[in-house]
């Protein structure tokens, strides 16, 4: 059962950890996305915010013939808003906004092909979720998580000490040679981050993928929100008969009346398909540092409240499901939480590099060994690299 098991930890690890190193890197590059991309925003005016007319307005000006398919703010900060929309090329755009003011201040693409066409943190973004590659990525992704959760769930086993072997586990200066040393910061590492990065798999096929909500809707009590908690908009111009009647400004009234404790954070605008706005809220109780989950939405023609998911109050599977996000990310956690997030992911490319090494020496050995039993090299004399190896092993 134990030899199993080391076979498939080690195999997972050398055909999937390439894989896991690059998105335990960009993990852990973008928990601080936000705040790399402040120090390159200008500063901005503190005022009074702008009712979201004047805003769209603005928008507007900046999108010319496009639709305008979302407005949101930028971070916590609220000084910011940025405006979603499809460029003439069909790229998906984001303008930010002077929140008081509705002045541009700067804009990026959303999906950047490269590091290089206008925004690293959204690459890093991009290629964290999806590897630049779309739905079939995010798929990639979503299997490769299940395996990071069972290749970690398989390493905790097969390193966990036996009674009284604590300290030595983690004896660093005990581990003589390269061998035992390669092990050792292996398996001491590993148990340090075993249980985060089971939760990191974990949610993180929760993150790309639809099945264990669909499931949980089929089995508990679920809020399903109408047109979906995202009301993705479609690229192209709003014909003039499906002008909403609706201002967005009213809209934001209307979702504000009916979750007075809450902030907006997004609101997606009516389509040709959905004359409707879905306005996004924070409440102070939800589990997101900031972006919330509490939605209300309200029909554009008539300003009749459709459908009102409040985070706070919803079911129990829905507030799981609104957590995965802030658990994943670490926000859950506040600045520790995120930093452990941060330290978790670098340990992806750690376990890959130290592992691969172990590997190419164990094989070089067995090829020297087969060398001097068919005579080709002279017998030497054993020495700490195969010993070490057994009692790092036998700890």
């Amino acid at each position: 059962m134990r030899r199993t098991a080391i076979k498939i930890h080690l195999w997972l690890g050398l055909t999937l950890g390439l894989l896991w190193a690059i998105q335990g890197t960009t993990g852990a590059l973008y928990v601080f996305a936000r705040e790399y991309d402040r120090l390159e925003m200008p500063k901005v005016v503190h005022g009074p915010p702008a009712s979201l007319d004047d805003v769209l307005a603005a928008a507007r000006q900046v999108a010319g013939a496009a639709r305008i398919e979302r407005l949101a703010m930028t971070d916590g900060k609220r000084d910011l808003i940025d405006v979603y929309y499809h460029d003439a090329k069909g790229d998906l755009v984001s303008a930010q906004l002077d929140a008081s003011s509705g002045k541009r201040v700067g804009a990026r693409p959303l999906e950047p092909a490269t590091p290089w066409a206008g925004s690293v943190t959204r690459w890093i973004y991009m290629i964290h979720m999806r590897l630049n590659a779309g739905a079939p990525g995010e798929l990639i992704i979503a299997i490769s998580g299940l395996f990071l959760l069972s290749a970690s769930a398989l390493g905790l086993w097969i390193g966990w000490p036996r009674a009284r072997m604590w300290r030595k586990t983690f004896a660093a200066g005990q581990w003589r040679s390269p061998d035992q040393r390669l092990y050792g910061w292996h398996r001491a590492v590993g148990l340090l981050a075993a249980m985060a990065l089971i939760v990191m798999g974990g949610t993180g096929f929760m993150l790309n993928t639809s099945v264990v909500e669909d499931l949980l809707q089929k089995i508990v009590p679920f809020h399903k929100l109408v047109g979906g908690m995202h009301h993705a908009g479609m690229a192209g111009m709003m014909h003039p008969d499906d002008a909403p009647h609706l201002s967005a400004q009213q809209a934001l009234e209307i979702a504000t009346a009916r979750i007075p404790d809450g902030q907006w954070v997004r609101v997606f605008m009516p389509n040709p398909d959905q004359h409707f706005y879905s306005v996004r809220l924070h409440r102070p109780a939800e589990t997101r540092a900031w972006l919330g989950a509490t939605s209300v939405v309200v029909d554009s023609d008539t300003g009749e409240v459709v459908d009102v998911y409040d985070a706070v109050n919803a079911p129990l599977a829905n507030r799981v499901m609104d957590a995965v996000f802030a658990v994943h990310s670490g926000e859950i956690g506040g600045l520790p939480g995120r930093m452990l997030v941060l330290l978790v992911g670098l340990s992806l490319p750690f376990f890959y590099v130290t592992g691969v090494w172990a590997w190419f020496r164990k094989a070089k050995r067995k090829r020297n060994s087969a060398r001097r039993k068919a005579g080709t090299v002279p017998i030497a004399r054993p020495n700490s690299l195969d010993t070490g190896e057994a009692s790092a092993h036998s700890a």
